[in-house]
């Protein structure tokens, strides 16, 4: 198996082709989303929040920063997709593109390589 800090390093450089100057709290919050996909489980910003122990503001900020156009109006990382939740019009649930998809597919595959 790889060393430990050759396998991280190949998924930092995985979030760098999403973002080259990604914070690690929008990294953190991919994670989280991207766990929650991979359970099958819904995941609202409020979940980010309470998983990272965020404030409401910089959980939404980082969410945004991963959809197509970020907080700012620049372009996203698009790798999160927000879609209504129908059962509270008002939250997001949030789930992971194509390109997310790909992307963490490949940040597991690079944690596991020998």
């Amino acid at each position: 198996m790889l060393p430990a800090h050759i396998r991280l390093r190949m998924v930092i450089d995985l979030f760098r082709e999403l973002d080259e100057s990604m914070p690690i709290q929008t990294a953190l919050t991919f994670i989280v989303i991207a766990e929650a996909s991979d359970r099958n489980a819904p995941v609202i910003a409020k979940d980010v929040e309470k998983e990272l122990g965020l404030s409401n503001s910089s959980a939404v900020r980082n969410v945004q920063a991963l959809t197509l156009t970020s907080w700012n109006g620049k372009p996203g990382a698009d790798a999160v997709v927000q879609i209504p939740d129908p059962s509270d019009g008002r939250a997001k649930r949030l789930a992971l593109t194509p390109r997310g998809r790909r992307i963490w597919e490949r940040m597991k595959r690079a944690l596991e390589k020998e």
